[in-house]
């Protein structure tokens, strides 16, 4: 079996998408509203740990962004929720926004691909000593930790810690954005 001649040790850090959450963001510069989907990144260390909110269009902007970079590297794959969501239409953005029902089955099974299709491109890159070791993997990792923007309070996140039945995905919709990973309060500053 061929081994990878990018990938090397990782244990000074591990990297897990905890929960997702699906959002209607509007445009400053169009005023129309889209459905994204969110991301809580859980970066612990041996000594620390921080969470970060990523919008799903950070992980495809990275992924063009180490590309440019360090060529051979995996693509992440834009999940059917970008498209399904974006040619559905709803009657108002209160409503879920994209034609999916908030809180249906179909709106966590796209919230579900997403977050699959995100952890399994950050989980392979991450195998890369250039792409751990770069400054602008550890900005995407470490900027804004534990900091939740007023848009994601409140937000019905699907949760995928150990906690949701063994790593499965459940939808809580008490779940505060300050519950997801301790994003409000919890591990160390964001280190890097």
């Amino acid at each position: 079996m061929a081994t990878n001649p990018h990938q090397g040790g990782h244990d000074d850090f591990t990297v897990t998408l905890a929960a997702s959450a699906r959002v209607n963001l509007q445009d400053h510069l169009t005023g129309e509203t889209s459905p994204h989907i969110i991301h809580a990144v859980s970066v612990t260390q041996p000594v620390q740990s921080w969470t970060v909110l990523r919008d799903h269009i950070d992980f495809l902007a990275m992924d063009s962004t180490l590309a440019s970079a360090i060529p051979g590297l995996p693509t992440c794959a834009t999940p059917s929720v970008a498209t399904t969501a974006a040619s559905s239409s709803s009657s108002s953005p209160s409503e879920g926004g994209g034609g999916v029902t908030p809180g249906s089955q179909q709106e966590v099974d796209l919230i579900v691909q997403a977050r699959n299709i995100a952890q399994e491109w950050l989980s392979s890159v991450l195998t890369v000593p250039a792409v751990r070791e770069s400054p602008v993997m550890r900005q995407f990792l470490c900027y804004g930790a534990n900091v939740v923007p007023p848009q994601f309070e409140g937000l019905a996140w699907v949760d995928f810690t150990a906690s949701a039945g063994g790593g499965g995905a459940v939808m809580n919709p008490e779940m505060s954005a300050a519950g997801v990973g301790g994003v409000a309060g919890g591990g160390g500053g964001g280190g890097g």
